[in-house]
């Protein structure tokens, strides 16, 4: 199973320890340039140089993960207005009845009478439909919206 996706709030604090480490690692390599910080290992040109490198490549890091938040907080709100935009389908043009109706035929009478049997085949019906108005859906984001909320908007208390 792969890990979540990193998001928004965790991109940004990304971005912030990055900037941090890079900051003081800077600062740092300028005071032991300067003298103040009695550092002498070998070469000090080679040292302070790689040093410096990785401590600007921290800052840029930071900076490339606050434009990745930017980007991930921007394809996140696109999703909301979208998966609001399949709701609104739903509520007008799906109802309980209609999919109780279509599954029913499908089913062994046992199942048919266990609401919680019911419901993959309920949520299979309910993308199947969705998946036909809306083109291109991710499949992940409708999955998991079914799940948590379009499921409990078409029932409601009934399950």
């Amino acid at each position: 199973m792969s890990p979540e996706p990193m998001n928004e709030k965790e991109y940004r604090s990304s971005g912030w320890a990055l900037l941090l480490v890079g900051g003081v690692g800077l600062l740092g390599v300028a005071l032991g340039i300067s003298g103040v910080l009695p550092v002498h290992l070998g070469n000090p040109y080679l040292f302070y140089g790689v040093m410096m490198s990785v401590f600007v490549l921290f800052i840029v890091m930071g900076a490339l993960s606050f434009k990745s938040a930017r980007i991930f907080a921007q394809k996140e709100q696109a999703d909301h207005t979208l998966m609001e935009t399949v709701e609104t389908w739903c509520v007008e043009h799906l109802t309980a009845e209609e999919i109780d109706r279509a599954v029913d035929a499908d089913l062994p009478d046992e199942t048919a009478s266990d609401p919680q049997l019911l419901f993959f085949p309920r949520a299979e019906y309910i993308k199947e439909k969705i998946n036909n108005q809306f083109m291109n859906l991710d499949q992940k984001l409708l999955d998991r919206y079914v799940d948590e909320r379009l499921y409990d908007l078409i029932f409601g208390e009934k399950t």
